[in-house]
């Protein structure tokens, strides 16, 4: 072979090294172009890492950015909502009635000297004065006249009303509701108080502190062939001393979970549905992506605004519970 030929066979494998070279490079550039173009779920998808939990949880779905180098989480526990609880002493205070001397004349009893002689025990014992309901008052003259119209003396008529439902029947809403009698001739309101006050049932009535209001009623008649006066005190604790928590807060509060439920529900299926697509690329796939998306930042925000929501009901509950 001599040199001239040597020298093109050379030159052509050199020329042959340099295009397969640019094929190599164009076709590495090409496959760096389609990365860059197709869309990826971990940039453009906000996504959970765990799966959704049951609805019975209160444990609700994190909204997360999800990248390669980072993993932010927002808390979306719902607190629970507390239940205001049945008051623990009861509504209603029954105690036997006391009768004093059945024969005597006709005393002068009074039934504003009965609440003056009562709050004057109130005041020798550090407790404020009870104040006059007029519902209350009216209560006590129901009752005092029933009781010599049916002819008994108890606080339970023959008909099964107690002070309870004597307080219903004049439209008074209360927290506790109590009840002191007597029957006889007391020749002032100072003994007839002091004949209260010496029975212990009664006493507690009359000095109980929760107590905030009172009505009395007097009558004098027959009954059981004397002529005897009937006292009667009603004492009140009326509903609107200790306000009790919103009940439309509540409800709102209950329809919002009801919706956070439902959205946590299409979120966990349009997560699985977003998993199970191949290839993560395409305009449906991005089309589901930006609806997760969406539901998940409206999820969110709703948790928060339940967060909120609900400290607030239970600063309520929590108020009314220390209140009765």
């Amino acid at each position: 072979m001599n040199t001239h030929k040597l020298v093109q066979i050379i030159i052509l494998v050199i020329v042959i090294g340099i295009n397969f070279s640019s094929v190599l490079i164009y076709l590495k550039s090409t496959q760096v172009s389609q990365k860059k173009d197709s869309p990826d779920i971990s940039a453009t998808a906000t996504t959970t890492d765990n799966k959704i939990q049951n609805t019975d949880s209160e444990d609700l779905p994190s909204q997360q950015t999800a990248t390669k180098t980072q993993d932010s989480k927002t808390d979306t526990t719902i607190p629970q909502k507390k239940d205001v609880t049945p008051i623990l002493e009861p509504k209603e205070i029954i105690l036997p009635p006391i009768k004093g001397p059945a024969t005597g004349t006709k005393s002068p009893l009074t039934e504003n000297g009965i609440i003056e002689e009562t709050n004057l025990r109130r005041q020798q014992n550090g407790l404020p004065p009870l104040s006059i309901s007029l519902k209350l008052s009216n209560s006590a003259e129901n009752k005092v006249n029933d009781m010599f119209v049916k002819q008994y003396f108890e606080h339970q008529s023959p008909t099964g009303e107690g002070p309870s439902d004597l307080a219903n029947a004049v439209g008074y809403d209360y927290l506790l509701v109590g009840e002191n009698l007597a029957l006889g001739n007391y020749e002032s309101d100072k003994i007839l108080v002091d004949a209260w006050m010496n029975s212990p049932g009664h006493r507690e009535n009359i000095l109980n502190p929760k107590y905030k209001e009172i009505g009395v009623a007097i009558r004098f008649g027959t009954y059981d062939g004397s002529q005897v006066w009937m006292a009667v005190q009603e004492f009140g604790r009326p509903a609107s001393d200790c306000p009790i928590p919103d009940e439309i807060l509540e409800t709102k509060i209950n329809d919002d979970k009801d919706i956070a439920t439902e959205l946590k529900n299409q979120i966990t299926v349009l997560y699985e549905e977003i998993n199970a697509m191949s290839p993560k690329s395409g305009e449906t796939y991005n089309e589901k992506v930006s609806v997760y998306n969406t539901l998940i930042i409206q999820y969110n925000a709703l948790v928060e605004a339940l967060k909120t929501m609900i400290i607030n009901y239970n600063a309520q509950v929590e108020a009314y519970r220390s209140c009765i």
